[in-house]
């Protein structure tokens, strides 16, 4: 009896043992499933913080195009109204350069009737009211050269303000043109990002965070430009099956990176010529590959552009 109490208690010892193991097991796995979780915790809210930094920036985007497109109706209202004034300021140009050729026309009458009156009294005696009709030509005369004479200060006041209004529907022309591609470009920009909604980017994230616009930026986007048109960019991805955090390598250029790039001594800066794309349209550090355990990094279209 005892020996099969001794071996019951061994049975037991045994049994307890390899619960003790699995319990060790089950708690390195329970660590492990935490350590994941967590991990996929912190890159969810990475992601989240993203996400909200590019909605902000595109609600400010959408609040300048909102504002650029009411200042182009309003100086469209504005060239509208200046336009009319114009047409109605040439309008009334015409009529008096009208009225100055009726007058002008009625000057050329009387001095054809004064010199009639003179051809008619100057083979004979003056006839009893000759110099009361030659004053009464005279002052109709005098007095059409006044007229005359107001018309054309009227005509001329008329043509500086129309030059002047001119001018200003010209100033609005330009600005309104201005506004207009302003516009366009912000409308092109917003395109750009609601198609990039979701995708990876390839950032520098070990720049010291900086305020941009009011929004503290953590991280530089990566995008190539091209060198004979500066306003064409494309951005840098990283290759399908990445994921946010992915650690970007060149070949040759192994080791660890600084913690944080110290502003003053511009790291960067020193060495972002060496960026830029090959023929493949895959981003490249002196010739070499940007590249992922995925593949290379790329861009969608420029060949041999610069990237920063």
């Amino acid at each position: 009896e005892l020996g099969q109490a001794l071996v019951v208690v061994a049975d037991l010892k045994r049994h307890l043992s390899e619960t003790h193991d699995r319990n060790k097991e089950l708690e390195s796995a329970c660590d492990l499933m935490k350590s994941k979780l967590q991990d996929s915790n912190n890159n969810l809210s990475l992601e989240l913080r993203e996400r909200e930094k590019e909605v902000l920036e595109m609600n400010q985007l959408l609040r300048r195009l909102k504002s650029s497109t009411d200042q182009v109706d309003s100086l469209k209202a504005q060239l509208m109204q200046v336009q009319a004034e114009s047409a109605s300021q040439q309008q009334g140009a015409e009529r008096a350069k009208q009225v100055e050729a009726g007058m002008q026309a009625e000057i050329a009458e009387l001095r054809q009737r004064l010199e009639e009156k003179e051809r008619e009294e100057s083979g004979g005696a003056a006839a009893a009211g000759r110099e009361e009709a030659l004053r009464e030509a005279q002052d109709q005369l005098r007095q059409s050269r006044l007229e005359v004479e107001a018309k054309a200060a009227a005509i001329q006041g008329l043509s500086v303000k129309l030059e002047e209004r001119e001018r200003a529907l010209s100033d609005l022309r330009e600005k309104s043109e201005g506004l207009q591609r302003s516009s366009a470009d912000y409308e092109r920009v917003i395109a750009d990002l609601e198609a990039k909604v979701g995708t990876h980017l390839v950032v520098v994230s070990n720049m010291k965070p900086s305020k941009m616009r009011g929004v503290e930026s953590q991280a530089m986007v990566l995008a190539a430009f091209d060198k004979n048109d500066a306003a064409k960019t494309e951005l840098v991805v990283p290759p399908e099956g990445s994921k946010a955090g992915d650690r970007i390598f060149v070949q040759g250029f192994e080791g660890e990176p600084d913690e944080q790039l110290n502003p003053r001594k511009k790291v960067f800066e020193q060495i972002q010529p060496n960026f830029g794309t090959n023929d493949e349209c895959v981003a490249t550090y002196s010739g070499t590959p940007l590249q992922t355990s995925n593949g290379n990094c790329t861009v969608a279209s420029l060949k041999g552009a610069g990237v920063k």
